[in-house]
């Protein structure tokens, strides 16, 4: 299928400004930005990128950068009274540089969230005691100037009860995810913690929230009639290209323990074990992604216990739980299922290219997101039909956002589950 070149959208950079508070200059930099490259992960806690700047007037070697320098950054779509996307990027270094002249020099520049700047510059050693969510927010409001999202704040947090810890001298943000690392809901399912290109606030969202969140009402399908349509709808929500990407097998699966597994924890100070040792992913995921029916020597393949797993667990407050401890041993066995969720999430991956004016006119798209995508193939007897292993409902894991000449296009890592 060739790419439409009709099906990327036109932006404009409303403001593009290159500042540095300390040599006082502040550069309007919208008519030379060649491209530019804005990363999301629902792993990361905030934003990336790249940008491409020729200068034709010598300023940036006159300046001499120092990687401290921001850019101030507000895109919107050219043609629409839309909320435009506005970001802060920390300019940490130049990547690379290409001399075409006497007067023409080509930089591209790394760019940074100003918090996960300011994260790298610090390696913090402090006791806190609190829920997982309070524990997190108190790390990011007190030493990043970001907080979690504020409706994320007002919902139920994870399963983990108050807990005591002490930051190891870690970077904010890794201790933030460490703690991150340890939260589940009640199933077992993890939580993200992430940046988005929509806000300057941190979302902090299971597995299971993001789960029961309504679907996009618009698909995304990828047919060869998409791609010869002048319809602009057509246009917007047409895959322009489709990649399975490698994904985990079933074995591998089963070897980790996340398909069926014992696990067995002790606590120390009680001699109690955890009743209901045996862990089996169809207790705790609906889903096909497995086929838990299939049944080998009379047993179904999560009855079987892949692997045995076996911790040691001991309070180190009087009042409150340690990270690695809680009196209800039932809820430790949340780490297994925490393993299984996030090797299912890369069972069924897919990478796919769409215009970005969705992303530009909708404030409600992005990674978290829930998708429908349809995709239509011949049925081997010249009929065209929807591929049911390719369509169905997704997860938005990534995305990569390129604005080049007038396009804009985003490169889309989506799951099945």
């Amino acid at each position: 299928m060739t790419e439409n070149s009709q099906s990327s959208t036109k932006f404009e950079y409303t403001t593009a400004n290159i500042i540095n508070e300390t040599k006082g200059f502040n550069i309007d930099v919208r008519s030379v930005i060649v491209e530019l490259e804005l990363f999301e992960n629902i792993s990361n806690t905030g934003i990336t990128g790249k940008v491409l700047i020729v200068d034709n007037q010598n300023l940036f070697n006159e300046i001499k950068f120092t990687g401290t320098e921001s850019l101030e950054l507000t895109i919107e779509a050219s043609s629409n009274n839309t909320s435009p996307i506005t970001k802060t990027f920390i300019m940490s270094r130049i990547s690379g540089v290409s001399i075409a002249n006497e007067t023409t020099t080509a930089y591209v520049f790394t760019l940074i969230e100003r918090h996960v700047f300011l994260s790298m510059l610090q390696k913090i050693s402090k006791a806190y005691t609190g829920t997982p969510k309070q524990i997190i927010n108190n790390i990011l409001t007190g030493f990043l100037d970001v907080k979690i999202k504020e409706d994320v704040l007002n919902e139920s947090g994870p399963v983990q009860t108050a807990m005591s810890l002490i930051t190891p001298y870690i970077n904010p943000i890794v201790a933030c995810q460490w703690v991150r690392n340890r939260s589940t809901t009640e199933k077992g399912m993890p939580y993200f913690l992430y940046g988005s290109l929509r806000s300057d606030d941190i979302s902090f969202e299971s597995l299971e929230a993001l789960l029961d969140k309504e679907t996009f009402p618009e698909p995304f399908t990828y047919s060869m009639a998409g791609a010869a349509s002048d319809d602009p709808k057509t246009i917007m929500f047409n895959i322009i290209k489709l990649q399975s990407k490698e994904t985990s097998d079933t074995v591998a699966a089963m070897m980790n323990g996340a398909i069926g597994s014992n696990y067995t924890v002790l606590d120390t100070t009680t001699g109690r074990t955890n009743p209901n040792k045996q862990f089996k992913i169809s207790e705790v995921l609906e889903s096909n992604m497995y086929d838990t029916e299939f049944v080998i020597k009379d047993k179904k393949i999560d009855e079987y216990e892949s692997s045995i797993i076996f911790d040691i667990v001991a309070p180190a407050q009087e009042t409150t739980n340690s990270y690695n401890y809680d009196p209800d041993l039932t809820k430790l066995k949340s780490k297994i299922a925490n393993r299984s969720f996030y090797k299912a999430l890369t069972k069924n991956e897919m990478e796919i290219t769409v215009s970005g004016e969705v992303f530009l006119l909708r404030e409600d798209i992005g990674v978290g997101s829930r998708i429908d995508i349809r995709t239509i193939a011949s049925d081997g007897q010249g009929n065209l039909k929807d591929d049911i292993n390719k369509s169905g409902k997704y997860m938005i894991m990534t995305t990569k956002h390129l604005f080049l000449d007038n396009d804009h296009t985003v490169l889309m890592s989506v799951t099945k589950l």
